[in-house]
């Protein structure tokens, strides 16, 4: 029944802005310690995931929607995470999500 009412560009919309609204809310149900870097990392994965997705060709408007994830990922960690990462923490963020935009990044082009 909702098939008719939604197209299937929308549900894909609807399903991933779920998913990354579920990795934010996520982040706050564990430690600080492992949940935020943990959440952070995940939320640039699926980024990448939405990029790779969008080489499509009847995928190509997931581009939006991956910058609009990624953007709100590095808004997340630069805000709301560094304000109680530790040093190590911090570092390992950083390197962990340069690597993988780096590699998404150096594929995709």
């Amino acid at each position: 029944m909702y098939k008719t009412r939604l197209s299937c560009a929308c549900l894909n919309y609807a399903w991933h802005i779920l998913l990354a609204l579920g990795y934010l809310l996520w982040s706050y149900q564990f430690s600080i310690i492992i949940a935020a870097p943990f959440s952070a990392i995940l939320m640039v994965i699926h980024g990448s995931r939405l990029i790779f997705i969008s080489l499509r060709a009847e995928q190509g408007n997931m581009i939006c929607l991956a910058g609009g994830l990624l953007a709100l990922t590095c808004t997340k960690v630069l805000l709301i995470d560094m304000a109680s990462f530790e040093i190590l923490q911090k570092v390992i963020a950083f390197m962990v999500i340069g690597a993988i935009l780096l590699s998404v990044f150096s594929i995709k082009k």
